[in-house]
């Protein structure tokens, strides 16, 4: 995953990308922020789950932030605007919205709509 360092001011930008394939439209990676750089303000129309595997970041998540640390997981839906800064390694799961359209199952619907729910936390007092 491209770090990039924003401009100050930087509007968010929209990032597309082509997961997989038409049998399986997900994408898994692992990623990485290093000290002092920042993942820029984005969105897009895939839904996305980062799980943090050691460090700790300042989410920023459709204007609230969030500090997250190993062992929490994130669940982003489509359109959601974030960007993060800190230092930590994750892993990211990318799905297509339109996964379970033959079983006419509304993916989206199973992603949390409360950005406050959106942030899973590996200990139940954080």
């Amino acid at each position: 995953m491209e770090i990039e360092t924003p401009e100050p001011g930087t509007k968010p930008f929209y990032q597309e990308e082509t997961l997989g394939d038409a049998l399986l439209p997900v994408k898994m990676l692992r990623g990485g922020i290093i000290a002092g750089r920042l993942v820029a303000p984005h969105w897009h129309t895939f839904m996305e789950i980062l799980y943090f595997l050691e460090g700790g970041v300042e989410l920023t998540l459709n204007a609230t932030r969030y500090q997250i640390t190993a062992g929490d997981a994130v669940l982003l839906n489509g359109m959601d605007i974030h960007a993060m800064k800190g230092e930590a390694s994750f892993l990211v799961l990318e799905i297509a919205p339109g996964l379970t359209d033959d079983i006419r199952m509304p993916l989206r619907e199973l992603f949390p709509s409360d950005d406050a729910c959106k942030v899973v936390r590996a200990r139940e007092n954080d």
